[in-house]
This record gives structure tokens, sequence and C-alpha cells, in this order.
């Protein structure tokens, strides 16, 4: 049996499509419930979707394949009616879930997946270093301007009193 659970953007997600064939449901009505009750499924994140050609009659169109997460996933099979399927469903997608995690968690960091954050951590070092420079210059910076300033002042107020000792 294929898995009901995939990655999709790095998240463990169930497609419509698949609760759809799971559930011997019409796509088009589950993409319905999905935009009926989309701010409550986005109370537990954006709804991920993919725009993909898919078969229609003799031809093709364009569809929004819909990801949900596992809250959202949750949630949107308390919207179907509770029959025998469904209910076997449920418990099968609370398995796949469970199962999924469990498997990533346990899943060893590769070597290529260390050097790869090595790279990034140098990465982001030399961007720290590169932004701790530049903050030393701008404070050189903001002390030579302070410096100007308090000189402007003090020519503007020799020359006040320049005008005060000429005048009397």
């Amino acid at each position: 049996m294929q898995s009901l659970v995939t990655q999709f953007n790095n998240n463990l997600v169930i497609s419509l499509i698949k609760v759809s064939d799971e559930l011997s449901a019409d796509i088009e009505s589950m993409q319905r419930l999905i935009r009926t009750h989309k701010a409550d499924l986005e109370k537990f994140g954006a709804i991920e979707f993919k725009e993909e050609i898919v078969k229609a009659g003799n031809g093709s169109t364009k569809k929004k394949l819909y990801y949900l997460n596992e809250q959202q996933s949750y949630l949107f099979i308390t919207f179907l009616k509770n029959t025998k399927v469904v209910r076997e469903f449920k418990v099968r997608l609370i398995q796949e879930f469970f199962r999924m995690k469990q498997e990533l968690n346990n899943k060893p960091t590769s070597h290529h997946q260390i050097a790869g954050y090595k790279s990034q951590l140098a990465q982001k070092e030399k961007q720290i270093q590169q932004l701790q420079a530049r903050v030393m210059q701008l404070e050189d910076i903001d002390c030579i301007a302070s410096t100007i300033t308090r000189a402007l002042q003090d020519a503007h107020e020799y020359r006040k009193i320049k005008q005060i000792i000429q005048g009397n």
C-alpha cells in the first residue's frame, strides 16, 4: 500500500487527491470543502498547493492540488460524514503521520548534510564578520560627524563672540 503521508516543501502533508482517492470522493467536492473552511484550516498554517495539469475528459486542465499538514488534515476529516470508510481512513491517517514523524526523527544525518550545514555556517560567520566591520565603519562615521557638528557649533559661537566684541 502506498503511503498516505508525503513530504511537500519540507512538511509532512497529505494531498487532497489522496484523500479523495482513499474515500472514493469527488475531488471537486473536497476542494469546495477546503474553500468553505479555509479560514479554520489556515489557523494551522497556510494551505499548501501547487498547480498541475490534470486529465479532464479528452483534454487536460490546470488544477490547484492542495496539501494539508497534520493539524489541517485532522480538522478537515472532521468536516466529513462519519461513515465506516471515513472512520477507517481517520485511523490510518493518524497512524501514518505518527509513523512518518518517527521515521524522520530516526533518520541519521548524512555526512553530506553535515558538510552542507558546515558550509552554511561558514557563510553565515563570514556575513557576520562583514556586518561587524560595517558597524565599526558606521560608528567611526558617526564619531566624525559628531566632531564636525561640535566644531561647527564652536565656530558659530566664536563668530557670535567676535561680533559682540567688535560691536562694543
